[in-house]
């Protein structure tokens, strides 16, 4: 099962993070690889959990 996550920084950027475990962890670790690679990595403000895959639609990047 896919598990969808919002991950809101401090800069107003947002990841999409979809997984396969709950581990918010590593949710952090994607979300903060997409910024990096990006080249504006900041520092994360919240982490979401939702089942609404119109909330794609609000996001920066997708992981």
């Amino acid at each position: 099962m896919d598990y969808h996550y919002i991950v809101t920084f401090d800069n107003n950027k947002k990841v999409w993070v979809d997984i396969d475990t709950t581990n918010k962890e590593e949710v952090k670790q994607i979300a903060s690889a997409i910024l990096d690679e990006a080249d504006c990595s900041s520092t994360i403000v919240s982490v979401k959990r939702t089942t609404h895959l119109g909330d794609i639609a609000d996001v920066d990047y997708v992981a």
